[in-house]
């Protein structure tokens, strides 16, 4: 438990202290126009991945920073994830018609990255009681 509130707290205080810090860099005109795509393009589809990795990565009880190393050790494939996810979001009739098709790319694409099949499955699961 005290892992997940750490790990929630540290997403927090990242979470808004990037977009604040984005949100005033992009009032600097012309500077905004590079940052609006960074932000829509990386940051947050690297935060969405980061929270569709975060359950099955508790599971296995790994730390903070070893989870930043396992969604940032394949950015391209996390924020592909991501920007699917935000689709999925941001449009009702799409998440709708396409959930189960996005959850099925995600195991297969869980279960077919050597840093996530291997290592997280590595370790055995502790009983809960």
């Amino acid at each position: 438990i005290v892992d997940a509130i750490k790990t929630t707290a540290v997403l927090s205080i990242l979470g808004i202290s990037g977009a604040i810090g984005f949100f005033i860099v992009g009032l600097i005109p012309g500077i905004g126009l590079i940052v609006a795509p960074f932000v829509a393009l990386v940051w947050t589809p690297l935060f969405m991945a980061f929270n569709l990795y975060d359950s099955p990565m508790c599971r296995r009880q790994l730390g903070l920073g070893q989870k930043f190393r396992t969604v940032l050790g394949h950015p391209l494939r996390a924020i592909s994830v991501g920007l699917v996810c935000a689709a999925l979001i941001s449009i009702p009739f799409i998440k709708k018609a396409f959930l189960i098709c996005f959850n099925t790319s995600f195991v297969y694409i869980y279960r077919s990255t050597p840093m996530l099949s291997g290592v997280l499955n590595h370790r055995p699961l502790k009983p809960l009681s």
